[in-house]
């Protein structure tokens, strides 16, 4: 059987071999999931021509648990399209992700003994109602002074300690878990979310202006690693591009500055494994706005 994406479906058959030449192979149980993570491909990401992120399926570190442990009970098969086999499998990542830093990091909430996947959801709810605002403090200066303590007003210190040491675990695999998270919150109504956790495409356009635009966003990753603070800055000008496309850039946030910049930096740090991946996105998108001039 070859290894490949999830197919998340069952097969019934007995095995029965009917004369020489023709017979059914026995199938029980379901593919077992690849070690990578999902590079989503059927859906279209929200960057011109964007496809996949990296040139190659990235992989989760090697010691972390594999990402889809999903059953399907035999007596009982269910007929899965292959777009909601890739939401089961993006949410079972994120999931699996959290699941691994509460088996080896013990990190649940030290209040509660809440695991850190509800406590993330819970801070994920925090930050969707209390967005900070990506622009205007040249006009007005008490944004400066909110946006330079938007984290501070909006969660507790356990919300902010969970935070840093779920980035703290997180640095040697942080391309992939950032990859992966970004896929996550860019499903917006493309994959069922019942409980509301993920962010709305309004919400994740002012944290990206925030983190690009604002003294207090770029205050908070200047105290980041390098590596940290590159990939946010990737990210967040993905989110501000794709809501420009949708003519959604309600605060006029110009992104054409921040390209050649952030380029240019990402191409000083050889040991971003997907360096050239992320340079020439951010070609293809200042391509897209020098045709529009």
């Amino acid at each position: 059987m070859k290894k490949g994406r999830i197919l998340l479906y069952v097969l019934f058959a007995l095995a029965i071999f009917i004369l020489a030449g023709l017979g059914f192979y026995i199938f029980s149980g379901i593919k077992k999931g690849p070690e990578k993570p999902v590079v989503i491909e059927k859906f279209p990401p929200p960057v011109e021509t964007r496809g996949p992120v990296f040139r190659e399926p990235v992989k989760m570190a090697e010691e972390k648990p594999e990402i889809f442990t999903g059953v399907i009970e035999e007596e009982s098969p269910i007929e899965v399209s292959a777009e909601e086999d890739l939401c089961i499998q993006i949410e079972n990542n994120i999931a699996a992700f959290f699941s691994y830093l509460d088996k080896n990091h013990d990190i649940r909430h030290p209040d509660t003994g809440m695991d850190s996947f509800t406590h993330f959801k819970k801070i994920l709810k925090k930050l969707a109602s209390n967005p900070p605002v990506p622009a205007g403090e040249g006009a007005y200066p008490q944004i400066v002074i909110k946006n330079m303590y938007h984290f501070f007003r909006v969660l507790d210190k356990v919300d902010i300690l969970l935070l840093r040491e779920v980035l703290k675990i997180a640095q040697e695999s942080i391309e992939t878990d950032l990859e992966m998270f970004y896929t996550w919150l860019s499903l917006k109504d493309r994959c069922p979310d019942p409980e509301r956790i993920r962010p709305s495409m309004d919400v994740l356009y002012k944290y990206s202006g925030f983190f690009m635009n604002t003294a207090g966003g770029r205050a908070y990753l200047s105290r980041r690693s390098a590596s940290l603070r590159l990939l946010i800055s990737y990210y967040s000008l993905l989110i501000v591009h794709e809501a420009d496309k949708q003519r959604a850039n309600n605060y006029g946030i110009d992104i054409v500055p921040f390209i050649e910049p952030l380029s240019t930096e990402i191409s000083r740090y050889p040991e971003l494994k997907y360096q050239e991946a992320y340079i020439s996105q951010l070609k293809t998108i200042e391509n897209y706005y020098l045709k529009k001039r």
